[in-house]
């Protein structure tokens, strides 16, 4: 046992720092706080607290920057309670065993979740992936969560539901909230789950972490604070999450040896759950990207008969945005149409955003537009919102870029618009994802909006 810490602490500590994956940096972390004990003489002691303090500052500059996100809530007076990890920080659990976190997760109510992502994203954060805010407004009412990143360090996971599926239940959503209570993060007073609840919410997410911070969160809370099993268990039956709940409490118990009540368990052992529920925590053992043909196949079959049975589980962005991809025959429309819109003169320049006008600002209608810009010299995805009002409604989506690099590209798409009382049809190229200020990433080409111009539109 010995000898295999070592070969790992030697491989470890050759690794660069930026080559160290975030599963890595977690047990990074976790191992420097016991090294003492582990192997007290490692010559490779100093490099892993090294690379494990660098972390932990790390996520202390993710803190403060984060902390932005909730004073601009709190102004607005949008519930929320911190959650995860950052609970963790906010009830004092975290700072000994250091506690690494990629992002502050926050849980809004449902109803005020497209008012919250209003509210950041007119304050300057941005999509991870690049999203307009038109985009983000549009999506945000129904997306289980999204990512916001602001400068170097900020980062939020806003969430509108605690859970990445769970069965509907209004009163048993209601608990989550009035059992809340007050901590404090970076001395800034916020708002926790119960102990009992920060517990179902943590377990809730275990079976579909590769990490292990969800058992040492847990450990900590069961050692520190006092739980309420009896609504642990409550709460878990009628969200019906008792399965993956159950789970997560006997590796406690059986692999960790955590004190965790058997009477709880066998409670959770004894609640509802049929074949679909138990589907699905098979097909969710493992992260989305990782999962096999198989484990896709039946999560899909599951989620179909879930839903039926009145769950909540996530939905495509495209239930909000039609996605279009631009089609060679749709410049063609341009010729059995006679009502081909002026563009205004700025909207023919080159830039990343440009506004059509329309006629009429009420009915729904039919924009084909026809978009050029330069082939960018790397093979890159390419982005344009397209918006009325504070909302998008369509995304154009192509890919263009290596061969034929710098030369003038053309494309056309027919986009539905919906009706709405502006005129107006905003278009804003977008980039391929969040960079941030001053950090080493990829060559602009390949992240960055590309600029455009309008070369003509018309309704059909």
């Amino acid at each position: 046992m010995a000898r295999a810490r070592s070969a790992w602490a030697r491989w470890l500590a050759g690794r660069k720092f930026d080559d160290v994956s975030w599963h890595e940096i977690r047990l990074l972390s976790a191992l420097s706080t016991r090294m003492a004990e582990l192997d007290p003489h490692s010559p490779f002691r100093p490099r892993i607290e090294g690379l494990a303090r660098s972390h932990w500052t790390r996520t202390q500059l993710a803190l403060r920057e984060s902390a932005e996100a909730i004073e601009i809530l709190d102004h607005a007076g949008i519930r929320y309670l911190l959650i995860k990890g950052a609970a963790q920080y906010a009830g004092g659990l975290a700072g000994k065993i250091r506690r690494i976190l990629a992002d502050i997760d926050i849980l809004v109510p449902p109803e005020q979740a497209a008012r919250a992502i209003d509210e950041l994203v007119s304050a300057g954060w941005s999509g991870a992936n690049g999203e307009s805010a038109g985009y983000l407004r549009a999506v945000g009412d129904i997306r289980f969560s999204i990512n916001l990143l602001k400068g170097r360090y900020g980062e939020v996971d806003l969430h509108r539901t605690a859970f990445h599926y769970r069965r509907a239940d209004r009163t048993a959503d209601d608990l989550l909230w009035a059992s809340a209570e007050a901590g404090s993060l970076n001395g800034q007073p916020v708002t926790v789950p119960s102990p009992a609840v920060n517990v179902l919410i943590t377990l809730a997410h275990a079976t579909a972490s590769q990490g292990g911070d969800w058992a040492l969160d847990v450990a900590k809370r069961i050692k520190h604070q006092t739980i309420d099993w009896d609504t642990l268990a409550e709460l878990a039956a009628r969200l019906r999450l008792n399965l993956p709940v159950r789970a997560g409490l006997l590796y406690l118990q059986e692999q960790l040896e955590i004190p965790v009540p058997a009477e709880v368990v066998q409670r959770l052992a004894n609640a509802p759950s049929d074949w679909a529920d138990k589907l699905k925590l098979w097909s969710n053992v493992r992260e989305r990207d990782e999962r096999s043909l198989g484990e896709k196949i039946v999560n899909r079959m599951t989620n179909r008969v879930l839903a039926r049975r009145g769950y909540e589980l996530p939905v495509s962005d495209r239930t909000r945005l039609a996605v279009i991809r631009p089609q060679a025959l749709a410049a063609l429309a341009f010729f059995r149409t006679s009502r081909t819109i002026t563009l205004r003169p700025e909207a023919t320049d080159w830039s990343t955003h440009a506004i059509l006008a329309l006629s009429s600002g009420n009915a729904a209608s039919k924009l084909v537009i026809e978009l050029e810009f330069h082939v960018p010299r790397r093979s890159r995805r390419i982005y344009f919102d397209l918006s009325r009002g504070r909302k998008a409604f369509a995304r154009i989506k192509t890919r263009a870029g290596g061969s034929m690099a710098g030369a003038m590209k053309r494309i056309a798409a027919v986009v539905s618009v919906p009706p709405g009382g502006n005129a107006e049809i905003s278009i804003e190229a977008c980039p391929t994802q969040f960079v941030r200020p001053v950090a080493p990433g990829l060559p602009s080409d390949v992240t960055d909006a590309l600029s455009f111009r309008l070369v003509r539109a018309a309704t059909i």
